[in-house]
């Protein structure tokens, strides 16, 4: 009742447009965790249910619902994580003194957001900055 007086939908309309917004993410999870279709939510899927089954994927390391979650570039279990880890350490641990330490790729951090922009878009960003700055003159 609350998100409705706040303008939020609430209840299975808020269940459905979550599944709308996510349906590939969703349509993977249920397949591969529960053996269902996510369409089958509604029908053989109680909305209650599917609430419950949909807080469960957001804990599952591996689900690409967690991904979303967090933020992941790609989907990981928590072996996973461990196995990039120790990896790491096994190398770093066998190189050689001054070689640079080695790091894989970790894909449990965010995307960069400024990964997409290239040298010539940035130094035009900030010469739009530098227009609009109340600094620029200084």
């Amino acid at each position: 009742m609350a998100r409705e007086a706040a303008g939020l939908r609430g209840g299975s309309a808020a269940l459905l447009e979550l599944i709308e917004e996510h349906r590939p993410e969703f349509t993977f999870d249920f397949r591969r965790y529960f053996g269902v279709s996510v369409n089958e939510v509604g029908w053989s899927i109680p909305y209650g249910e599917a609430w419950l089954l949909i807080l469960e994927l957001r804990r599952e390391s591996g689900s690409h619902t967690h991904m979303l979650r967090h933020g992941f570039t790609e989907t990981a279990s928590l072996a996973d994580f461990a196995a990039i880890r120790h990896a790491e350490w096994f190398m770093n641990s066998h190189k050689k003194d001054k070689a640079p330490l080695i790091e894989l790729p970790h894909i449990w951090e965010p995307p960069d957001p400024n990964a997409d922009v290239t040298p010539e878009r940035r130094a035009e960003l900030e010469a739009q900055l530098e227009r609009r700055s109340a600094f620029a003159d200084r």
